[in-house]
């Protein structure tokens, strides 16, 4: 796709240059976390193409996969709200509306704190380097920072948040403009916005719709990469003294093939709340990836992930689904995992 092309493009002609690095700590309370996003992406003069290094101070964790968690709390809070205060506002929602029809909010106090510009150097940081979308805007919203007109942009009754105001479609464009230019201007530090001007179909792939990013059952399967069978082929050495330990009184065995189709039993029935922990305990946030790994190893421990490299590991001793399930259902949601 044009979007992915133009991303790994540009950071490969950025790969040598200075580590962008932020620090997170996570001893902190919520308020003062979100500020230091919040000053992380208000800094100017940042090249955002820049190799990307988090860190979460308080947490062993490294890696991309901390990168990754980074980005995925940063689009998490510009979507759903920054609980600190802006000027003396309660809390800080930058998107309002129905999904699928998120506005910037009218709010002169974020405009004057350059909020919106800070949101465009988030969505921006996020999609060069491989983060989650900031999905659900307006397409309204997406037709002009694709590059196309207010005058042009077809506006739905979803998309005006304020019921008295639905009335009067007219003035709508013009109670946000100033929010879509520091939106574009952070757009355009990040690169973003000269992708979106060569290439207005582009759009979609940077802001999906929420249908386009959902995480289904299918989508799940569709990216993971299986473990190789063995064909019916003799097992190594080491593999049959295991199995062989395990049948005699230390703990039962069971073949890879087994546990995957456990596995794809679990993707397929349960919520997709669950699927989603499941995602962000493998991956490091809800969203699928490509490449999500499977391994399957000889061990009594509980699953446990490598978010770095997307791999889960899941341990070959399941002798029945129930057991399976309970066991990785107790792992999802919690830090057991490994960088």
């Amino acid at each position: 796709m044009a979007a992915d092309h133009f991303r790994q493009a540009l950071l490969v002609s950025k790969e040598d240059e200075r580590n962008l690095k932020v620090k997170l700590d996570m001893a902190e309370d919520e308020e003062d976390r979100e500020g230091q996003i919040i000053n992380f992406y208000k800094t100017p003069n940042i090249d955002w193409a820049r190799p990307f290094h988090a860190k979460l101070q308080g947490d062993v964790a490294i890696g991309d996969g901390v990168a990754r968690h980074f980005l995925s709390l940063v689009i998490h809070k510009l979507k759903h709200g920054f609980a600190i205060d802006v000027g003396n506002s309660c809390g800080a929602m930058l998107f309002e509306g129905q999904s699928d029809h998120l506005v910037p909010s009218s709010s002169k106090i974020f405009m004057q704190n350059d909020m919106f510009i800070m949101a465009g150097r988030m969505i921006g940081h996020a999609f060069l380097h491989s983060g989650p979308r900031l999905t659900g805007l307006s397409p309204a919203v997406l037709h002009v920072l694709a590059g196309g007109t207010p005058q042009t942009a077809t506006i739905a009754l979803e998309d005006i948040n304020d019921i008295d105001v639905r009335e009067t479609i007219g003035p709508v464009f013009g109670r946000i403009k100033e929010q879509l230019k520091q939106i574009k201007q952070g757009l355009k530090e990040t690169y973003v916005l000269d992708l979106l001007e060569a290439r207005p179909d582009a759009i979609t792939q940077v802001f999906p719709s929420e249908a386009e990013a959902t995480c289904s059952p299918e989508v799940v399967l569709d990216f993971i990469q299986w473990p190789q069978e063995d064909d019916g082929q003799e097992l190594g050495l080491a593999r049959i003294i295991r199995i062989f330990e395990y049948s005699f009184g230390k703990l039962p065995y069971q073949e890879p093939k087994k546990i995957k189709e456990f596995l794809m039993q679990f993707i397929s029935t349960v919520s997709q709340d669950k699927l989603k922990q499941l995602v962000k305990f493998w991956v490091g946030w809800e969203i699928p990836m490509t490449e999500m790994k499977l391994e399957v190893v000889d061990s009594n421990h509980y699953p446990r992930a490598s978010t770095c490299f997307r791999t889960l590991r899941l341990p070959s001793h399941y002798q029945t689904y129930d057991d399976f399930r309970q066991s990785l259902e107790m792992c999802l949601g919690t830090s057991a995992l490994s960088a």
